[in-house]
């Protein structure tokens, strides 16, 4: 494909947030299980230049009926065709030319649009695929690019936005979403409309939709429990009795910082999900294994408590710096794990032994060898949700991390600039270079010592 036209600053979208960035979003969307689409509108708030009159999307199958400015006066808008299934094709919208205006001024624009019903975003399961078997089940998997799938966006996580959205859907089911629940109409006899709000700015990733027949159980005052009626008093039991996700996200703050998100619910998928895999906040998704509940599966929802700082909070510019999202979040959980199980002895050094002797076995395996196993890897011809995110890369990351720590000082040092590392870049979205700038500045007497340990990021594992 001809690469000049995707993004001078991720390879893997076509947008130009540098000249027009999307910097809210308000979706309407009706859920239709029997054609499984999603159909509505977005309406997007833009800031732009004085001199630039288009903005440049991202869209993958989706069908557009049209697009307007707010009061309903129609743009042009045409796709650039572009051959690449994986990224789609961009969509430039013609803007009315500024007048009199400053930089960052708002500008907004209506996309009326459908789904497809094959859209690589959007998981539809059948009731014979839902441990009740009685109702259809939705849910969304933006796998790193796949936004752009189900509503049109700037599809980089170097742009980050707020956003709202009015869900409707027969009275049965119930919707969930990466924001927090502001209102449920009920109004209309055979619809209820859920409405949601971010208020706080996210890549366009972790923007998330699930939608089924779901039993609801509140847990404490900032987490709810969603599951399907098979799977409710499991469920609860494993909740209230067993693993406590309040201990956990305190941990998590006392290493990170507050907590900015709001609510922490907690949605146990169909059983055809086995393995679902997503940073997204508000809510945390978990497989049915997950519900004996003890401590056997902790490491997993540790690492989903890890990444409402570390990829939801900040965010890696693009995904060739994926590790500032993976490696972190590990690190991070690691930490959780070792404070909540302080009782048993060394707890710290099993878990690097085990990462170390994981990390070996994934280098050798034989899928991995052709491979990226930098941490920096060049993704330009490379697909980020299969290359990018294996456990190579962010498995010497989180090592990278657990040597500084043990040459800046140990926890008593590292875990304060940890904290300060988030309260920095909070709602941003950064490269390596950001991180390692700060990371200098914070240890300014200590470059010496910090020259010799970063350097390794830049080489091949071998």
């Amino acid at each position: 494909m001809d690469f000049s036209v995707l993004s001078p600053t991720d390879p893997h979208s076509f947008a130009k947030p540098e000249e027009a960035r999307v910097k809210h979003i308000d979706l309407e969307l009706n859920v239709d299980f029997y054609g499984k689409v999603l159909k509505g509108k977005a309406i997007l708030t833009i800031e732009r230049k004085p001199s630039v009159n288009q903005i440049i999307l991202d869209c993958l199958g989706l069908f557009i009926s049209g697009v307007t400015d707010i009061d309903d006066k129609p743009l042009n808008c045409h796709n650039i065709d572009v051959d690449s299934a994986a990224r789609g094709s961009p969509i430039n919208v013609q803007l009315p030319q500024a007048v009199d205006i400053i930089y960052n001024s708002e500008y907004k624009i209506q996309i009326k649009y459908e789904t497809i019903s094959t859209s690589p975003a959007l998981h539809w399961l059948t009731p014979a695929q839902t441990a009740d078997n009685l109702y259809s089940f939705l849910i969304s998997n933006n796998k790193l690019i796949y936004a752009r799938a189900w509503f049109p966006c700037q599809d980089t996580p170097s742009v980050k936005f707020t956003y709202t959205a009015k869900i409707s859907v027969p009275k049965v089911f119930t919707v969930l979403m990466s924001a927090v629940l502001r209102n449920k109409n009920s109004e209309n006899p055979k619809l209820d409309v859920y409405e949601f709000c971010q208020d706080k700015s996210v890549p366009s990733y972790a923007v998330i939709i699930a939608v089924g027949a779901l039993e609801k159980e509140e847990i404490n005052a900032w987490t709810s429990l969603y599951a399907e009626k098979t799977y409710i008093s499991s469920a609860r039991y494993t909740f209230r009795s067993g693993i406590n996700t309040g201990s956990m996200l305190e941990v998590a703050k006392s290493l990170c910082g507050p907590y900015i998100w709001g609510r922490y619910d907690i949605c146990v998928l169909p059983p055809s999900i086995a393995d679902f895999k997503i940073e997204c906040p508000c809510v945390m998704f978990i497989s049915p294994i997950l519900l004996p509940g003890d401590c056997s599966n902790i490491s997993l929802l540790a690492r989903n408590i890890s990444q409402s700082w570390a990829g939801c909070l900040v965010t890696c510019s693009n995904y060739e710096h994926l590790w500032l999202n993976k490696s972190f979040s590990m690190f991070i959980s690691r930490k959780i794990i070792s404070k909540l199980l302080i009782q048993i002895k060394d707890m710290n050094s099993f878990l690097k032994r085990k990462g170390i002797a994981h990390l070996r076995y994934k280098i050798k395996e034989s899928t991995n060898v052709a491979r990226p196993k930098c941490l920096l890897p060049n993704l330009r011809d490379l697909f980020p949700v299969i290359e990018a995110t294996e456990y190579v890369p962010y498995g010497r990351g989180c090592m990278l991390l657990e040597k500084l720590e043990d040459m800046l000082g140990g926890p008593s040092v590292f875990e304060p600039f940890l904290k300060s590392y988030f309260n920095e870049f909070a709602l941003k979205s950064i490269n390596t270079q950001d991180w390692i700038k700060y990371l200098y500045q914070y240890f300014s007497d200590k470059k010496k010592h910090l020259k010799t340990t970063t350097s390794m990021m830049f080489s091949d594992v071998r």
